[in-house]
């Protein structure tokens, strides 16, 4: 029997299909907006939610299985994943890097995986394959380079290490940070460097990288096969665990990463908080993730909002005690946290209304279509517009497959009243969090920060994705559907693990100057570490390369380049300047700052041909050996 919102829109539903023709007309005008908006985002989400609405008006969600016969059978398939697996670490342990036979071997790895999921129909073998994959290809990833990826794990990860070696937080008031006031991430990771006597690049793996990699699979899983089937789950744990930013944050654990880990734990407290217990355990997790990184607790905050409205139009149950007292925690903590730490007393809510009230005033400085770039310079303005549509296509899919599997389960007769209501809770909170994804930026605001929104609308997608896959395999009769869901997550999992996020410490689809590579040799860190010890005075580079000087070297002088066109040179160089000057500065990845008609932008691209021309080929070594190519180069003139 029919309860709730779903007693009174089956006809809105089921036989007007409401919901698929809305998805058809917003899809319809998102593809229009190609028209006056360049991003890979516009170019393929729209038409898949278009593509989704079009598939959802004829078919809906009926519960099937579909596996291939005969069984395949467990050893086969656990005995050649092992091996695999193990081929992989020893390679990369003789080379240190992900190079063309590990990348194969690995996409190899995936495959086998999601074979596992179509030949078994063992639910706990193909997580652990699942878990294995991920594990290895996230390992392989992480220390592929000698110091951290990423820009902010590298100050987190110096900071737990110098937190573990000084016993205090003294580190965090040194560096003026408003960590210490939300220190519980800083002091998570120090704990387990003291603990397992590793260094902090080892230490976060273990205490961060490893939870980030089993906590979204578990709780994905435990939430698809408690509704639905065991395929349904195994496929959302394939999903969730080969979407390319969640690898990525996964590969650069800092605090976003801790408080996804804590957003996954509280929304499955939230689907769980009928039971008593369990609110202790949602308030233990909501004080951890409020004391560690507020931008988290906004977007987890926003989820728990999100599903408390979706249970009150489809359960008619109303709680919001449980929003309200996060609520009043996250504002609590913005009011508490000091910007610069005990060296200030501007509070970050305080630092927050100081920007939202010069919004007006930072939009001089371009970073999205309105900066032009000049003629003769070979680059393009950072974020989206660096990008081409293959670098987004994996997650286009997923959108795909997620609004496929919602829009059909709630046209269903097929499925359980719980069921039903926890798939629009869950499609109410996927809406939710792609608004400050994709609307956000397209007016102009992305003080939210869209990019780190992106792990959280993932992993709720990854739930309906799975039934979305089943419906599509169920389309094409000619083809069998567990070799069509084979397919499927063969090129959803390939593309992902391949893009800018996927692959983030050197891009497989590398050809997009977005596409950056933070993977770094031995001979850059060398050549960043001699930049920060010995320099007497400022150092410039490229943007990635002084932020890595900065803040793992923990320097302070140490400043992107910016190159001023309307001079034909370089400003903010200095006289008794050195230059880092790496090979990959001068391929079509360097990401600068560029000054043009006025107006300042940062972009990336290959740096103006006449760039460093004020420098003098000095080569700093550490014993007369040249860096192959790369040079720290010293200028005594000014760059204009």
């Amino acid at each position: 029997m029919k309860t709730g919102l779903r007693k009174y829109s089956t006809t809105a539903l089921k036989d007007y299909k409401i919901l698929s023709i809305i998805a058809i007309i917003l899809g319809i005008v998102g593809t229009s907006l190609n028209i006056v908006v360049t991003n890979p985002y516009i170019v393929t989400f729209p038409p898949a939610l278009l593509i989704s609405g079009l598939i959802s008006y004829t078919t809906e969600y009926r519960a099937n299985q579909p596996t291939l016969s005969p069984d395949l059978g467990i050893k086969p398939l656990l005995s050649l994943h092992l091996f695999i697996s193990a081929l992989i670490i020893v390679l990369f342990s003789l080379t240190k890097t992900r190079g063309e036979i590990v990348l194969l071997l690995s996409a190899v790895l995936v495959g086998l995986t999601a074979l596992s999921i179509v030949k078994t129909d063992n639910l706990y073998f193909q997580l652990a394959l699942i878990l294995l994959t991920g594990l290895v290809i996230r390992a392989t990833i992480l220390f592929s380079s000698p110091v951290p990826l990423g820009n902010d794990t590298l100050f987190h990860q110096r900071m737990a290490g110098e937190i573990a070696q000084a016993g205090d937080l003294v580190p965090l008031i040194e560096e003026n940070s408003k960590h210490f006031d939300i220190p519980l991430y800083h002091v998570f990771v120090s704990s387990v460097v003291i603990l397992v006597d590793l260094d902090p690049q080892l230490s976060s793996f273990i205490g961060i990288t490893i939870p980030s990699l089993v906590v979204p699979a578990l709780v994905v899983t435990w939430i698809v096969n408690r509704h639905f089937d065991s395929t349904a789950a195994a496929i959302s744990a394939f999903l969730v665990v080969t979407t390319d930013s969640v690898i990525r944050w996964s590969i650069t654990p800092s605090t976003t990463t801790y408080g996804f880990i804590l957003g996954v734990l509280i929304l499955m407290t939230v689907i769980l908080q009928r039971e008593h217990r369990i609110r202790y355990i949602f308030a233990f997790l909501i004080i951890a993730l409020t004391f560690s990184h507020q931008t988290t607790s906004v977007i987890t905050l926003s989820i728990v909002i999100l599903y408390a409205i979706g249970k009150v139009l489809s359960e008619d149950e109303i709680h919001i005690t449980t929003p309200i007292l996060f609520g009043l925690l996250v504002i609590g903590s913005f009011l508490f946290a000091r910007i610069n730490g005990p060296g200030g007393d501007l509070t970050v809510l305080g630092k927050l209304a100081l920007v939202i009230g010069s919004s007006i005033q930072l939009l001089s400085v371009d970073t999205g279509a309105s900066f032009q770039i000049p003629p003769m310079v070979n680059a393009q303005p950072g974020g989206t517009a660096s990008l081409s549509s293959i670098q987004v296509l994996g997650p286009a899919l997923l959108f795909l497959f997620g609004t496929i599997g919602s829009l059909t389960v709630l046209r269903s007769d097929s499925i359980s009243d719980h069921a039903w209501n926890q798939i629009y809770k869950l499609l109410l909170v996927a809406a939710g969090l792609f608004i400050p994804i994709f609307i956000g930026p397209l007016v102009g605001f992305t003080l939210l920060l869209p990019y780190r929104w992106f792990p959280f609308a993932y992993f709720v997608l990854a739930i309906p994705a799975s039934l979305g896959l089943i419906v599509i395999s169920k389309k094409i009769p000619s083809i069998s559907s567990g070799y069509l869901i084979l397919a499927l997550l063969l090129v959803s999992g390939l593309v992902m693990g391949g893009n800018y996020f996927g692959s983030y410490e050197d891009p497989v689809f590398d050809e997009d100057p977005g596409a950056i590579r933070y993977e770094y040799t031995e001979q850059e860190v060398s050549m960043f570490y001699h930049a920060a010890r010995y320099s007497t005075g400022p150092v410039r580079g490229d943007t990635v390369a002084t932020i890595v000087v900065n803040r793992h070297f923990d320097t302070k002088t140490a400043r992107g380049l910016h190159y001023n066109y309307d001079k034909r040179g370089y400003s903010g160089v200095p006289r008794e300047t050195l230059v880092i000057d790496r090979p990959y500065a001068h391929t079509n990845h360097a990401w600068y700052w560029l000054t043009y008609r006025g107006k300042t932008g940062s972009v990336i691209g290959e740096l103006p041909r006449n760039a460093l021309s004020c420098a003098e080929d000095i080569v700093y070594d550490s014993g007369g050996e040249r860096y192959n190519g790369h040079l720290l180069r010293y200028t005594r003139t000014s760059c204009y």
